[in-house]
């Protein structure tokens, strides 16, 4: 089963400079950034025409204000349950809650329209609970992707747990959000110029789940070589709930010794 992320690579030892690429060339290095980036590229979209959208509606400012608090807010506030669940379940792979966060997303763009094929109306409590959900969503795919670059750069490829190879998979993060608040703007206009917005966000929004269907068979089916389901984590009284010096291998073989 796919139920982990696969084991260290006992036969790869710790060398001191690594690059991006060393991390797209893992399978789930790949696949935690294609999410992300498919993620990206729907904030894009929604960053630059939902306040276009808005209007049409007659909200005054301070309500398209409020509106697009809603779903920053939700990311934020509910980041926090995400990274406890890892915490508390080491063994469960952040893939999984990506993918559920893609697809928690889509749902929410589904009601930020709302197209008429819902027969929904497109008023302000179906607008604040569609950007409500497409928060919750967004948070519940960014910190998993954190955790998967987390796993595969320190367990699956056994880079040493130092400031410059953590600044690898950390520049990793920011092209992935660049890129697709880069290239999702692009192809965003010329959709809602075609199509409207209602239309557009279920298109544009096709994408994440159209991610999820191949990352999830990718995941299952081990494509490039199979792997012992076995954690990638840390023990579990060893797993601190936040980043920091504390880990017993990295101080432990800074202690000088006794002789």
């Amino acid at each position: 089963n796919a139920e982990y992320m696969g084991p260290v690579e006992s036969n790869k030892k710790p060398t001191g400079k690594h690059n991006v690429l060393d991390i797209l060339k893992d399978k789930f290095g790949a696949i935690a950034f294609s999410m992300q980036f498919a993620i990206m590229m729907c904030m894009g979209f929604y960053e630059t025409t939902f306040a276009l959208h808005l209007e049409g509606f007659n909200f005054g400012p301070a309500i398209i204000g409020l509106i697009f608090l809603i779903a920053p807010s939700a990311s934020v506030t509910l980041s926090f349950l995400w990274g406890a669940l890892l915490h508390k379940l080491p063994k469960l792979n952040p893939l999984y809650i990506q993918l559920s966060g893609q697809l928690i997303m889509f749902v929410g763009m589904m009601f930020q329209g709302p197209p008429n094929f819902l027969n929904l109306p497109g008023n302000l409590p179906v607008i604040l609970s569609g950007t409500f959900v497409f928060g919750i969503g967004l948070g519940c795919s960014g910190v998993p992707y954190i955790e998967s670059l987390y796993r595969v750069c320190f367990r699956r490829l056994a880079w040493e747990e130092r400031i410059e190879n953590t600044a690898v998979f950390s520049s990793l993060m920011t092209v992935t959000d660049a890129a697709g608040l880069f290239i999702g703007p692009l192809i965003a206009g010329p959709v809602v110029d075609t199509v409207g917005f209602p239309m557009g966000a279920i298109l544009f929004g096709l994408i994440l789940p159209l991610a999820v269907v191949i990352n999830a068979i990718i995941i299952c089916s081990h494509v490039g070589g199979t792997f012992t389901p076995i954690s990638m984590a840390r023990p579990e009284d060893e797993i601190p709930l936040l980043l920091s010096d504390n880990y017993p291998e990295r101080n432990s073989s800074n202690k000088p010794d006794d002789d």
